[in-house]
């Protein structure tokens, strides 16, 4: 084999085939590999996510694929983390940009359970191409781990104008909710529409939607939207590890901003017809058919609406968050294993997933913006893509009073890292709604703490505590220092 061969990895003049190959060599694929198979995994499960993966796949071309899906994001971790003890691994796992990453990031380039794609970027211009927001969370100490098929907002709210209309005519008091400026101001208006609800003769539908099924998407709704909403400090205190000095008064100010959270939570709730059958996808659709008035999610809400309701819904920035875009990136890791070469994941990452018609493709299907600051926005068709698009680009420059901030989720501990953490979405479930969703019991529990809480208010207790605790030492906290210059 000839030297080309070695992108990355090679030590002096050897090549592939004097040694034993390393995925992180990211050999040059054959030019034919329609006969190739590359093993994904991926934590998207709902079939509109696994129809986006299969518009991306398909519109590369380029491998034959086998898919290994899990349930849940926790669930596709747990798999990862027996999988590299066991030495079977997939050629390429996606990740939420940040902790699902940079877990694997431990003592330097070369003792990293997955590869540095740093040669791949300078040979493709990666780094010139990609907004640097996108890139960061999935970089440490200068290197780049994984590359972001894309963007996706968190801090967004879901109405349905027509209906919006009709309540307004009933109560011309009721405030556009764009204008709303705060979540005490949202909880204000949802206190009138269940009154209108309520009414003799009125048409049926919930105020606010909300997806019980599954205890992820109120982790969402808590942290991304209505923590951020209250107290933006506190948000950064929490995922940032603002309490390792122990300050006594900045440790009161988020307790009493956590326990704000639980009670605004509280009420958000009273204001929903709570059911474990109905998960997040149907809150939204229920948006969409007129059923409900409100409900939170990501902006990925948007791939579960039909085509005829995309005109009746709106999107915005949930009250009080407007100045701030909270975003994960979507991307794909490629884990360092002995005895293979590497050129699978090198041509899925170079052909599939930095090909701009596979985002163009990808990102009509998800419903998430491209990474890629060299994209040409105006090809989006959906006039939602491209605001957001836009949105993302002036808030990562700090355009008009606007900034980026990443999800919880790629700064907090990652599954089953820490065990006692992995407790925080049933014991806010719990504190909130009073019940804990079957899926929380879908993992092995880890943690010595007793379970279950037996009130809401010891749940309460103890997520605050257990939230407290993590605010003390911020995660990777070595991979979140300012990069070098390059």
């Amino acid at each position: 084999m000839s030297a080309g061969l070695c992108l990355v990895g090679c030590a002096s003049d050897a090549v592939l085939g004097d040694y034993t190959a390393s995925s992180c060599d990211f050999a040059e694929p054959p030019s034919d590999t329609s006969d190739v198979t590359l093993y994904l995994s991926t934590f998207w499960e709902d079939p509109k996510e696994m129809g986006a993966l299969d518009v991306l796949l398909d519109e590369g071309q380029v491998y034959i694929y086998s898919k290994s899906p899990k349930e849940t994001r926790v669930d596709a971790q747990l798999q990862l983390d027996a999988a590299f003890v066991n030495k079977k691994l997939p050629d390429v796992f996606q990740a939420n940009g940040g902790s699902d990453v940079l877990r694997w990031v431990r003592g330097g380039v070369e003792s990293s359970a997955i590869c540095p794609l740093d040669e791949l970027s300078r040979a493709y211009g990666w780094e010139d191409a990609y907004f640097p927001r996108s890139l960061e969370p999935v970089s440490c100490l200068g290197s780049l781990y994984a590359l972001p098929v894309g963007i996706h907002r968190l801090n967004v709210l879901f109405y349905n104008r027509k209906l919006f209309e009709e309540l307004k005519l009933a109560d011309p008091t009721l405030v556009d909710p764009s204008e709303l400026g705060s979540s005490a101001l949202l909880l204000e208006q949802l206190a009138k529409v269940q009154q209108l609800a309520k009414a003799p003769g009125a048409r049926k539908f919930i105020p606010f939607a909300i997806g019980a099924k599954r205890a992820w998407p109120l982790t969402v709704m808590a942290f991304e939207n209505v923590l951020l909403s209250i107290d933006r400090r506190a948000y950064e205190t929490l995922w940032r590890g603002g309490l390792k000095t122990d300050d006594p008064e900045l440790r009161e100010q988020l307790t009493a901003s956590l326990q704000r959270m639980l009670e605004a939570l509280r009420k958000l709730v009273s204001f929903s017809s709570l059911s474990e059958d109905v998960d997040w996808q149907d809150a939204v659709r229920q948006v969409g058919s007129g059923e409900a008035l409100f409900t939170v999610t990501g902006d990925w809400g948007w791939a579960q609406l039909e085509e005829k309701q995309l005109e009746d819904v709106v999107a915005v920035a949930f009250p009080g968050t407007s100045s701030t875009f909270v975003y994960t990136p979507d991307s794909f890791a490629v884990p360092r294993e002995s005895e293979q070469d590497g050129s699978r994941a090198r041509g899925f990452l170079q052909k599939v997933v930095a090909d701009p018609d596979a985002l163009l493709a990808f990102s009509e299907s998800k419903h998430s913006i491209p990474a890629r600051r060299d994209f040409d926005a105006s090809l989006l068709k959906r006039a939602e893509l491209r605001e957001t698009y836009r949105k993302f680009a002036d808030c990562s420059a700090g355009v008009g009073g606007c900034d980026v901030l990443l999800a919880s989720s790629g700064l907090a501990p990652p599954p089953g890292f820490t065990s006692c953490f992995d407790d925080i979405e049933a014991l806010l479930a719990k504190a909130v709604t009073g019940t804990v969703p079957d899926t929380f019991y879908d993992n092995p529990r880890n943690c010595d703490n007793p379970w279950p809480p037996k009130t809401e208010a010891e749940a309460a207790t103890r997520i605050v505590e257990q939230l407290l605790a993590v605010a003390r030492e911020e995660f990777s906290e070595e991979c979140r220092l300012p990069a070098e210059p390059r």
